[in-house]
């Protein structure tokens, strides 16, 4: 039988934080019930997900903001200035994120008030295990952090090296040339860098396998 007791969150957080030479947010928040209260954890990476498909006009506008940043990677810790700058806030929207399943959030509450009272240190435990699972990124998007340094070094490189060696041609050119040398930027870029990430991907598994 499902609880007609409304669920109230407090004490919402935001965390960001550098990995792999990008930046990971992750949103943290109670979630308060009838039977107790535990903390929830979810990602920019996943809430942007949720966003593109209940509320796609926020999701739009987050996608614009990273869009006009440029460069690679997820680029969060600029996405968080220019919202913070614009005065946007995403705290009713992290609790739409876990309002959409809340039987899921009571759930959580149920796990994380039985630990507290069957072992003093399960309030930290159940937040410790949470965080591990909510705010894991899939492989794919953990590639794409671990390679926005270095796709923005070897575009910054390649134009330093352009704009040294051939000045006169890029300012005769005309600015269809320019959007040209962009996308040739955008498709051969990625085609480079691509095997060194998941090489270093590979790496980085290995390393953690073995301790």
């Amino acid at each position: 039988m499902k609880s007609s007791e409304k669920i109230v969150y407090k004490n919402f957080r935001i965390d960001c934080h550098a990995d792999f030479g990008d930046y990971h947010t992750t949103f943290i928040i109670e979630a308060h019930d009838e039977y107790g209260y535990g903390i929830m954890i979810t990602s920019l990476y996943h809430l942007r997900k949720f966003l593109r498909t209940h509320f796609p006009e926020v999701g739009n506008y987050i996608d614009s903001i990273r869009k006009s940043i440029g460069g690679y990677g997820s680029k969060e810790n600029k996405i968080l200035e220019v919202l913070e700058e614009e005065g946007f806030l995403l705290e009713k929207y992290v609790v739409s994120y876990f309002n959409s399943d809340p039987e899921k959030v009571r759930q959580s509450i149920k796990h994380q008030t039985e630990s507290r009272k069957n072992n003093p240190n399960g309030n930290k435990e159940a937040a410790k295990k949470l965080e591990e699972m909510d705010s894991l990124i899939d492989k794919s998007n953990t590639i794409q952090i671990m390679g926005g340094d270095l796709m923005d070094g070897v575009e910054q490189a390649v134009v330093s090296y352009l704009v040294e060696t051939f000045s006169e041609e890029l300012l005769n050119g005309d600015p269809e040339d320019l959007l040209k040398l962009e996308d040739i930027f955008s498709r051969k870029i990625p085609d480079l860098c691509d095997p060194i990430i998941e090489l270093l991907y590979q790496i980085r598994e290995r390393k953690y396998d073995q301790s």
